[in-house]
């Protein structure tokens, strides 16, 4: 596992020693900092919000009434922020999740497991994700996960 910058100089290398005729250039160091993040598009940001500038001012420009077409992206835009606030607020409201795990090891004919079964202690959820694993021998690594 080779950091970029090295990567970039052993590519470079190989390249140039499939190519005789180019010669090597100085190493090229990326121009950013350990802990910026690695964005490949810089003007990716300032493109996204151009278009978008760009395409509210062609709405605007094929709409009738360009106040009512504005009238209207307020109220969505105010839409969106109660929603957002009352989601927020439904967020922040809820217990955090907790679950348990129950399991049950039974062995012998589908009678005797279906008695066993109907004795053991098992939770009684309206919602719960449950899984069967069948196997003629010991399930040993699920028993060691289990307990």
């Amino acid at each position: 596992m080779l950091p970029l910058p090295e990567w970039c100089t052993t590519l470079r290398r190989l390249t140039a020693e499939n190519d005789l005729m180019e010669q090597p250039v100085a190493a090229m160091v990326p121009r950013w900092k350990a802990g910026d993040p690695l964005i490949w598009d810089p003007l990716r940001r300032h493109l996204l919000a151009s278009a978008a500038r760009s395409a509210l001012q062609q709405s605007e420009g094929n709409s009738p009434s360009p106040d009512t077409t504005r009238a209207k992206l307020a109220a969505l835009t105010g839409k969106r922020t109660a929603r957002i606030a009352e989601l927020d607020s439904e967020l922040t409201t809820k217990p955090s999740l907790a679950g348990k795990m129950w399991s049950w090891h039974g062995y012998g004919d589908p009678a005797s497991l279906a008695a066993q079964l109907l004795e053991s202690d098992h939770p009684d959820h309206s919602v719960a994700v449950g899984a069967l694993l069948l196997s003629p021998s010991p399930l040993t690594f699920w028993q060691e996960l289990t307990q």
